[in-house]
């Protein structure tokens, strides 16, 4: 069986039986460089939840079309899930948490410059390469939210959802409960040497719940999949949990 290619195509507007011309980013890649032929299966997705599937119908240097058999909208989780690491010093690691939170499922990341941070945030639009290539990977249809914010005070001063940190110095062990009303988490994630007595008081006053992540330290790209992975298997976007006796 031939493998599946998927394609990006924002604002696309067509239904079942339809013809859909692919942007010429996809165009070239699935003419010059997949070298798709007709009858080849293939999807596409917008971004915003909204997905076909159909199969390649033609290709040249102008345009590559495809003929959608079906569409399918996937609805939005009942948890939105939002992971918030403090900007690395790496690009390399923006580049790992952006593609892992991605296929794990997370809503959005949001990017924010701690008080040890050495430089501030970059243009997060850069990132969005990623996302796309890990929703292609993993058949997700939504793009995920990118921002960065100055600090952790304006972050928190726009938060409405319930807050997760992942602290070393004190955070909790064992079972974590949210209010059972929760639709929306922050997952929050300090920096090289961890959060600062000062962002350890916002996070406090935010009323935000301070969780171990055992008793390793890890890299910040870890404890970001660590913290998606805990929080989206609570709640229940990834498939069996297991549970010992």
């Amino acid at each position: 069986m031939p493998h599946t290619h998927r394609f990006y195509c924002p604002g696309m507007d067509a239904a079942a039986g339809g013809e859909l011309s692919l942007p010429d980013a996809e165009a070239r890649h699935a003419v010059s460089v997949l070298r798709l032929r007709a009858g080849d299966p293939v999807e596409v997705f917008d971004g915003r939840g909204l997905a076909g599937a159909g199969v390649f119908l033609r290709g040249s240097r102008a345009e590559a079309v495809v003929a959608l058999e079906r569409m399918t909208r996937r609805e939005a989780p009942a948890v939105a899930v939002f992971l918030a690491p403090a900007w690395p010093h790496r690009d390399k690691v923006v580049d790992e948490i952006v593609c892992r939170g991605t296929e794990l499922g997370v809503a959005g990341f949001h990017f924010w410059r701690a008080d040890r941070s050495q430089r501030a945030p970059g243009a997060v639009e850069r990132w969005q390469r990623h996302t796309v290539e890990s929703c292609k990977q993993c058949g997700r249809d939504t793009l995920p939210l990118l921002r960065a914010w100055d600090s952790l005070d304006a972050l928190l001063s726009e938060e409405t959802g319930a807050v997760v940190a992942a602290d070393l110095d004190s955070g909790a062990d064992g079972a974590v409960l949210l209010p059972p009303e929760t639709t929306r988490v922050l997952l929050l994630a300090g920096p090289e040497g961890d959060f600062t007595g000062r962002e350890r008081g916002l996070i406090t006053a935010q009323g935000a719940l301070r969780v171990s992540l055992g008793p390793l330290v890890l890299r910040t790209e870890a404890a970001s999949a660590v913290l998606a992975t805990l929080a989206l298997n609570a709640a229940g976007q990834l498939g069996a949990r297991l549970a010992f006796p």
